[in-house]
């Protein structure tokens, strides 16, 4: 289909359900085979719960505790993001990877219709109720001209809104954004009569911004307030951006702390109860230790390679001292092989050369790479 361009005119018709009227309350409850149809792919379709986080399916469950219909679960969710969230053009951002729904629901409270549109319509699939976002354009509440139920419909309009589905009479409007101006059945429609008649004059869309219409507001001062609301926006959304940035590094920072202490304790408890148990058991695990960090170094041998092999190859690379590894390969393989009880001067030079094998280590690779492989 093509764009809309400026100065196209044309009309539709639409119906809005009066749903606290009593014949909404009457219709019918035994179903058809179609309309059971229906409902069932609504539910397929649009009743999923994926992405719902735990924090919000609670949050929904102690909204519509106790509710029955669907049209009361959309309206106790409706009256719940009116109440306890604002509205603003510039919300602040959630950190990295953080659910964007459940920050707004939970944390910031605060945020646009594409904040409010999708959080009711997680709450109200997380109630059972299958529901869509919506995005296209709100009614606003002034005429265009004299005539009646005509009105000019511009990107000021420009909203998102939620349509859920009701087995008694399929989708239905509902829109959680205060302020905003979508047609209301009170004031436009009631189920016995017409649907009214609306002719709107489109410009090229672009992304909805969501202004709330006032009640006494043209089109031009909607769009007036849009423009100085973005402008005024910009530095509070450049600081929720930085905090939350900082937030996040703080965090990661926090994270790889306490991931590198935690590993050097361990290391330290390991190495002491080495230390301090059966020596060739220290002399056999201590090499076992060496052999896999100079494997992850880069010190290959070959699958059937020896011990003296691999010492050989660390020589050429890195100068160990006090202790070298040849040394250290020497003592192992008198143990490992020739069953020679370990000497305290044995003993001693293991243990110096595990003590020496961190700095040198780290001053031949990094810093960063040490604790990669250590």
């Amino acid at each position: 289909s093509a764009p809309v361009t400026e100065g196209t005119e044309y009309s539709f018709g639409y119906f809005i359900p009066n749903t606290k009227s009593g014949a909404f309350d009457l219709a019918e409850t035994d179903m058809s085979q179609e309309l059971q149809n229906q409902s069932n792919a609504a539910k397929v379709l649009y009743g999923s719960n994926d992405g719902i986080t735990p924090r919000v399916a609670a949050l929904a469950k102690n909204i519509t505790n106790g509710i029955a219909g669907e049209e009361q679960k959309a309206a106790a969710i409706s009256a719940w993001l009116k109440k306890n969230c604002t509205y603003t053009l510039s919300p602040p951002q959630p950190w990295a990877r953080q659910d964007f729904a459940e920050y707004f629901l939970l944390d910031s409270h605060r945020g646009y219709c594409q904040h409010f549109a999708t959080a009711m319509v997680l709450l109200l699939r997380a109630s059972g109720v299958p529901a869509r976002y919506v995005e296209g354009y709100a009614v606003p509440s002034a005429k265009a001209s004299n005539v009646e139920n005509i009105y000019e419909i511009t990107n000021a309009q420009a909203h998102a809104w939620v349509e859920y589905y009701s087995p008694k009479c399929g989708f239905v409007t509902a829109d959680p954004t205060p302020g905003t101006s979508l047609p209301k059945p009170a004031a436009l429609f009631d189920t016995e009569s017409g649907a009214p008649h609306v002719s709107a004059s489109s410009v090229p869309a672009r992304k909805p911004s969501s202004v709330p219409s006032k009640p006494d507001a043209s089109p031009s001062s909607s769009l007036s307030a849009s423009s100085a609301s973005h402008s005024g926006g910009k530095a509070e959304n450049a600081y929720g951006m930085l905090f939350s940035f900082l937030r996040a590094a703080a965090v990661a920072i926090a994270i790889a702390a306490a991931v590198y202490f935690g590993k050097v304790a361990y290391r330290a408890v390991w190495f002491a109860l080495l230390r301090h148990g059966d020596s060739r058991k220290m002399v056999l695990t201590l090499y076992q230790y060496f052999a896999r960090v100079f494997s992850k170094l880069g010190f290959k041998t070959p699958p059937s390679g020896t011990p003296n092999e691999l010492a050989a190859e660390v020589r050429r690379k890195i100068p160990f001292s006090p202790v070298s590894f040849n040394r250290v390969t020497e003592i192992y393989c008198s143990v490992r092989y020739g069953g020679h009880a370990v000497t305290e001067s044995e003993r001693s030079d293991f243990i110096c050369f595990y003590r020496s094998l961190p700095g040198t280590c780290r001053r031949h690779f990094g810093r960063f790479r040490w604790f990669e492989v250590s």
